[in-house]
Parts: C-alpha cells; structure tokens; sequence
C-alpha cells in the first residue's frame, strides 16, 4: 500500500533507504520541481489481476523515480524478500517492552541522529541463529568492526 506522506523531502530516517524491512519513505522527484514522499507498508499489501491492473492504473508522468530512490526501492524489496530470518525467540526479544518502550524503539532512537548515514544495522547470531533460546539465556556475543565481520 502507498500513501503520500509528506509534499516536501522530509521522510522519516528511519524509514528511508531500507533501513525498515516492512516500511519504506521513497522520495520521488516532480517534474516541475519538488518533491513527493511516498509511504510504502509491506504488510498492507494488496493482490490485483493484471486485468484489473490495466484497467485502472493511470500513468502519472508528473513525479519521477530518481536512480537512487530505484535503487532504493530494490534495496528495501531484496531486504524483505531475501533476508534471513531471525529465530521467534530473538524477534520476541527486540518487541519486548523495557521500560515504556520496546528494545526495538531504544535501539531507533540511539541511533536516530545519525540514521541518515547509515546503510543497516546488522545482528550477527552467529552459530545461534536458528535457536530458539530460552528467556533469560543470553545469545551469544560477538563484536565486530567492518574488517573482521
């Protein structure tokens, strides 16, 4: 599902350049300048035939996807599509509420000031990451830098 967000470039930098696997804010480029901020929610996701498709789609040649925000948008459906998954234990760990909010949310707002420079942030499970670990029981940690991961 689409939604426009916002008519000026201001999307949400946690929710740009893929960095969320189930939203996305992509900026598009008017042609007569501009911008529009679009909202994609991959679980609000609906099926339509081709048929219907051709029918009711019209082109909107005022607004165009700049190479980055295609590369962007293949990035964020490569993510959804082809990551692994993490083990229900390590998931239910991330929405656990800590205080008035989740790890998940923590985690976000630590990292939000330097969000738009950042690419992804990676959790490496090692030979733990198709266990379902007990609560309580730590998965085991591993720093790495970008040389030794």
């Amino acid at each position: 599902m689409a939604e426009q967000v916002v008519t000026e470039p201001k999307p949400d930098p946690n929710l740009s350049y893929a960095k969320n696997p189930r939203r996305l804010h992509l900026v598009l480029e008017r042609r007569n300048g501009g911008f529009l901020v679009l909202g994609l929610r991959q679980t609000e996701r609906r099926q339509v035939s081709k048929a219907d498709f051709l029918e009711s789609a019209v082109k909107d040649s005022s607004v165009v996807l700049s190479p980055d925000a295609k590369r962007v948008l293949k990035q964020w459906l490569a993510a959804r599509y082809g990551r692994p998954a993490f083990p229900n234990a390590f998931e239910h760990r991330l929405r656990k509420n800590v205080g008035r909010r989740t790890v998940e949310q923590q985690i976000a707002k630590i990292i939000a000031p330097d969000a738009r420079h950042l690419v992804g942030l990676f959790f490496d499970l090692g030979e733990q990451r198709g266990e379902e670990i007990a609560s309580g029981e730590p998965y085991a940690r591993r720093w790495c830098t970008i040389s030794n991961c």
